[in-house]
């Protein structure tokens, strides 16, 4: 009975040839190899060198031994430390410390400001710093974080007042420094409807002055 098949397809399949099922999968294995590469690129971006150093100095100016901070290790890519998400470009864009990093030792001193360095974290979206001992005030260069979106600093006992420079923080959603000692706060908050929440509670001014939203 005639099966049908050429002998020329005859010899090309038994000297070896791709059928066309046989092709169709190795370009899958191909593609799957070149999705698998990119992958691995955008996932090891390397951290800015500026935001890393950033990092290190405030790590060390809290002197904590809490658990994030154990992978917050000098000469390694910051992108990959606890807490730290970067994006595709190694820029850090958010900051997560909580209440599982308590300091042993606080800095203390008459000058002494907190987080100086974080104002170099120029691609910072958001922040969220809670239950940490950070007796002292906050610094100033922190207004500089135009694309900040989120800052949330929540039971850390801040002093003195709420820098006047973070009416420049012209990107803010969400601006939280509630439960900390915090003696004054720029008149800028009390008319900036861009900030859908707000709280500046339990801190030593009168926060129904800034009325907490939502």
């Amino acid at each position: 009975m005639n099966s049908g098949v050429s002998p020329e397809l005859k010899k090309v399949r038994e000297a070896g040839a791709y059928s066309p099922v046989d092709m169709g999968s190795a370009r899958c294995l191909v593609l799957l190899l070149v999705l698998s590469v990119a992958t691995e690129v955008v996932c090891a971006q390397t951290c800015n060198p500026v935001h890393n150093t950033a990092l290190l100095y405030f790590s060390r100016e809290i002197a904590t031994s809490g658990t994030a901070f154990r992978t917050w290790i000098e000469g390694t890519n910051c992108c990959s430390w606890t807490g730290v998400t970067c994006d595709s470009s190694g820029n850090v864009i958010s900051l997560v410390v909580s209440n599982s990093d308590i300091p042993t030792v606080s800095p203390t001193g008459q000058n002494y400001t907190i987080a100086s360095a974080l104002g170099n974290l120029d691609s910072l979206v958001a922040m969220n710093i809670s239950n940490i001992g950070l007796p002292g005030s906050l610094s100033q260069t922190l207004g500089t974080l135009t694309k900040l979106q989120n800052m949330t600093i929540d039971g850390c006992n801040l002093d003195g007042p709420i820098p006047d420079s973070f009416c420049n923080l012209v990107a803010l959603k969400t601006f939280v420094l509630r439960n900390n000692l915090l003696t004054s706060y720029p008149d800028c908050f009390k008319k900036r409807p861009s900030i859908t929440t707000l709280d500046l509670t339990g801190n030593k001014f009168d926060a129904n002055d800034v009325p907490k939203r939502p």
